[in-house]
């Protein structure tokens, strides 16, 4: 099983059997053409005389790298057993090679720590190469789900020292492959956009997510559907979760085996509690990686209109976390004229002001307060060293909060940007799926208000043998009609699975409904002439009831949910049709927590279908929200109204783009 999933990683379609027999029987096997590919032992080859390097004769021969098909730990190491006591012991020490025992206790540690005689399929080789301990495994619990890492330690050259470290490093290896590994990431600011390219990477693919209060909930909407989401936030007074109890949890699920996203406001190792996370993961022997982020020790500053660094007023700046008292230091250069940002100090703002007052700071000094930076909710307040604490309280600032002091504040007047959006202040709320709220979103941050995608409904893709005979004889139909983008890209995504070629549907004819669907056909090279002026399944069953031609036959590939209108209208009309569906649509109840949390500070919600409607309805029950009720179109008002949700907007067509007027327009209104 160790070869059979080692060489599948190779060559992933070809078909494994397996035979019997010396080498040329075997190799008689694969000249008569009984197999395509002959996996053998290059040592067994070569004492046939074999040169499997210049790779010449009748046979093409791959030397496998040692990388791609790693041995069985120990595995052609020679060792000579001997009594401890024995007179003969001191002859046998003098041909004892140091490296290649100290090879053979981290593979043979490596495989203690799988469990002695580890019967699942495992693969270690390790290489100490000048004072370098080189090492690689792979390990396939119940013979599933192959893992491979590696390592790369530098030895003490003391033999008692060298020993220890190279078992570590073989109890390391087995730990990386048996737990599953921690990712501390940074998010950020707030605003979802300032996540870097690598901590989005680890979103969409982390089992566990721990994630803090200031994590914006459209970044968990990157994440897997089946991931596990776990709230630990922690904000001024209130602690859901003990820094203790983070770091306890943490290395329990990665003991479970699960790739873990710890994900924290800013950057983890700036004024965050990272390293105390890390350090117990280490302690835990649990491997990890760090993942920084954007701070809002300057990128808060920045969305305020504010440089931390000018070369006409500062050329340098300090951050302190604000929490505590500014210690007096001997500087080389000027006080007054270095930048001075303080991060989340709203508590402790006048404190701070009155020390800096104190060690001689000048109180008409120009200073800035940013609350809730890089947000709908961002306000900049500015004044004097001596004002902002009273401008804090009077304007009931909430955290978190930068404080910025020092003359560079000036700038602000001048640069002032992020507040002059359009739609600045308004933050909404999308509750459908990750493919329509990713369209939206971006639309409504282009205006510049705060879109907040969290998908209360998934889809999952149906399949079935009717739908793979269907895709199989396409020549079959004469009309292929789809109700939504989803139904389109599974389409597609299934097209592919089967290995059709796009170009055999020939000249069936294709229908949608909405601009979005069609769009989406678009893309994928495929014209759509038969889009009814209402985006509605009556709409269209008017539309292709009158097209229909006698003998004509329809493939309708839709969610599993979708309304009946269509194909009872068909069948009333006498049209032979196919109704497969291609996907269903389940409530996501992983996201019921932070919705409770989250519609407690939205201005809008939006409702893009009646599933969300219904999901949210479950979810919210009667809880009040102030975010005002938004509707795609009259099919979700409909349904919101039988819920007994207030419908306050409605766009005028089911499109993203008129989700967008009809926000703005209300916002004017």
């Amino acid at each position: 099983l160790r070869r059979a999933l080692q060489i599948k990683s190779q060559y992933p379609n070809g078909v494994l059997c397996h035979i019997r027999g010396n080498v040329d029987t075997r190799l008689k096997k694969l000249k008569d053409g009984e197999c395509q590919l002959l996996l053998l032992a290059g040592a067994g080859l070569r004492r046939l005389g074999y040169d499997i390097d210049k790779n010449e004769g009748e046979y093409t021969m791959t030397p496998l790298p040692r990388t791609a098909f790693l041995p069985a730990p120990g595995q052609g190491i020679l060792a000579v057993e001997i009594r401890k006591d024995s007179p003969y012991l001191k002859y046998i020490k003098k041909i004892s090679h140091k490296e290649t025992e100290g090879e053979m206790i981290a593979e043979r540690a490596f495989l203690k720590n799988l469990g002695g005689g580890c019967n699942a399929p495992t693969g270690a080789y390790a290489k100490i190469k000048g004072d370098t301990l080189f090492m690689e495994g792979f390990y396939a619990k119940k013979g599933k789900e192959k893992r491979t890492d590696s390592l790369q330690v530098k030895l003490s050259m003391d033999k008692d020292r060298f020993l220890e470290q190279v078992e570590n490093v073989g109890k390391r290896l087995a730990c990386k492959l048996t737990f599953g590994k921690v990712w501390i990431v940074g998010a950020g600011p707030g605003d979802r956009g300032l996540i870097t390219q690598k901590g989005l990477h680890c979103i969409q693919n982390a089992q566990v997510i721990v994630y803090d209060h200031i994590i914006s909930p459209s970044l968990l909407m990157e994440g897997k559907k089946d991931a596990e989401l776990i709230y630990a936030g922690k904000k001024a007074g209130c602690h859901h979760m003990e820094q203790e109890e983070i770091n306890k949890l943490l290395i329990e699920k990665a003991k479970e085996g699960k790739d873990v996203l710890r994900l924290k406001g800013g950057d983890p190792f700036v004024f965050g509690r990272g390293a105390e996370e890390a350090a117990s993961l280490k302690e835990a022997g649990i491997c990890f990686e760090i993942v920084p982020g954007v701070s809002s020790a300057y990128s808060v500053p920045a969305y305020g209109g504010i440089p931390v660094t000018d070369r006409n007023y500062s050329s340098s700046f300090l951050v302190s976390t604000g929490h505590r008292g500014v210690k007096k230091a001997k500087r080389p250069y000027s006080w007054e004229e270095e930048t001075k940002v303080y991060l989340m100090g709203l508590g402790t703002v006048d404190q701070m002001t009155k020390k800096l007052i104190s060690q001689g700071v000048d109180e008409n000094t120009k200073a800035a307060i940013i609350s809730k930076g890089t947000t709908a909710r961002q306000k900049c307040m500015t004044g004097t060293l001596c004002s902002i604490p009273s401008l804090a309280k009077k304007e009931k600032l909430e955290t978190p909060a930068v404080v910025v002091v020092g003359n560079i504040v000036n700038r602000r007047e001048q640069i002032c940007w992020f507040e002059e959006s359009f739609l600045h202040g308004t933050k909404v709320m999308l509750t459908g799926t990750k493919y329509f709220t990713k369209k939206l979103s971006s639309l409504l941050e282009e205006k510049g208000a705060e879109a907040v995608c969290l998908g209360l409904i998934e889809t999952q893709p149906i399949k079935s043998k009717a739908l793979d005979e269907a895709l199989s004889h396409m020549e079959n139909y004469d009309y292929l009609i789809f109700t939504s983008s989803n139904g389109v890209l599974y389409f597609l995504e299934r097209l592919k699975d089967l290995g059709i070629d796009i170009r055999s549907i020939g000249n069936v004819k294709i229908g949608a409904i909405g601009q979005g669907t069609k769009e989406t056909l678009n893309q994928a090279g495929l014209t759509c002439p038969i889009l009814p002026l209402e985006y509605t399944s009556a709409s269209l069953s008017r539309k292709l009831t009158f097209l229909a031609k006698e003998k004509d036959r329809f493939l309708l590939l839709r969610a599993k949910e979708s309304s009946s209108i269509l194909p009872k209208t068909l069948e009333k009309a006498g049209i032979y049709y196919e109704d497969i569906p291609l996907y269903e649509t389940f409530q996501d109840m992983r996201k019921e927590e932070l919705l409770l949390r989250s519609m407690e500070d939205v201005d809008y919600i939006v409702f893009a279908s009646e599933q969300a409607a219904l999901a949210y309805k479950k979810m919210a029950g009667e809880k009040k929200t102030p975010g005002r009720f938004v509707a795609i179109g009259p099919v979700t008002a409909r349904k919101m109204r039988e819920l007994s949700m207030e419908v306050h907007v409605e766009a005028r067509e089911p499109r993203a783009e008129e989700i967008v007027h009809a926000v703005v327009e209300d916002v004017l209104r």
